[in-house]
């Protein structure tokens, strides 16, 4: 990846993810699918802090901007948590297996972005 570098930061792991839901779905069913399931993964102790956002349009900020209409943003305490969270989910065992399928199986899979990112501990983010 250009202009990416290997730093050694301590800071805060987050997964960033732009989608879209399928034809029909709300909100609110997603944000309760979403919440069950970062829930479940804070109690296990993979992930210490989640949100979830719609794109606002903005003619001066908006370049390049992924097609996803809403953004999700999970945080992990470090590369080793998020590791673990992802093997965790990868397992596809309940209870983890059921929360993710709700939450998967209302979002356009052809609409789906993600990237993760480390912050520095002093940014002040």
């Amino acid at each position: 990846m250009r202009g990416l570098q290997m730093l050694e930061w301590t800071g805060v792991i987050r997964l960033h993810g732009t989608f879209d839901l399928d034809e029909g779905i709300g909100i609110a069913g997603y944000s309760q699918a979403f919440t069950a399931f970062c829930a479940h993964l804070k109690t296990m102790d993979y992930v210490s802090n989640w949100s979830l956002s719609r794109r606002v349009a903005h003619a001066g900020y908006e370049r390049l901007a992924p097609e996803g209409v809403y953004y999700i943003a999970i945080d992990f305490r470090d590369m080793a948590a998020a590791q673990a969270c992802y093997d965790y989910v990868a397992m596809d065992e309940e209870p983890i297996c059921s929360l993710h399928r709700a939450m998967n199986s209302i979002v356009d899979p052809a609409s789906t972005q993600f990237f993760m990112t480390e912050a520095q501990e002093e940014s002040g983010l």
